[in-house]
């Protein structure tokens, strides 16, 4: 990987020659910079529990995805309170959280599903019915959608979770 001085120079002379705009080089320079603090291990820990979460974060802005694919509202309630669940795309790759997580979500949305479904139906579901919602529902979290953030994780040639530094 070339040096942060010599990435910055190109984009400056791309930005002189009119390839890129004043908003174009100022969003390649932000990302450049980002990147440089990831390999450096210096990401700003402001709101993180800790420096990998941080340099993920600030490497994942870097790729160009979006903040709701880096980190739900969950998440930065999660951080803000010290727990360190990794952010969107490598939240699977920890079991034991994401485990967790999957569990806390399909009993809030079976929950939910089951009293829409006893209101709808006037108070005939039963406690298996109702279980079958929560289990349903765990399935999606921790069986489909780890597919669709490891996805995301080799369409952007992301580093493994374990190669990021912190």
């Amino acid at each position: 990987m070339t040096n942060l001085a010599e990435e910055l120079r190109k984009l400056n002379e791309l930005r002189v020659s009119g390839v890129l705009s004043e908003e174009e080089f100022a969003e390649q320079k932000s990302r450049l910079m980002a990147k440089d603090k990831v390999v450096s291990g210096k990401a700003d820990m402001d709101g993180y529990p800790t420096q990998k979460i941080a340099n993920a974060v600030a490497m994942l802005r870097a790729t160009g995805l979006e903040e709701r694919e880096i980190a739900t509202k969950g998440h930065r309630w999660l951080w803000q309170r010290g727990f360190a669940l990794p952010p969107g795309p490598y939240v699977a790759r920890e079991k034991g959280p994401y485990a967790l997580l999957c569990a806390g979500m399909a009993l809030f949305a079976g929950t939910i599903a089951y009293m829409v479904f006893s209101i709808m139906t006037g108070g005939g579901i039963s406690f298996w019915t109702g279980l079958g919602l929560y289990l349903v529902f765990f399935a999606v979290f921790f069986l489909i959608l780890p597919g669709n953030l490891q996805a995301t994780v080799r369409k952007k040639k992301l580093p493994e979770w374990d190669q990021i530094p912190g």
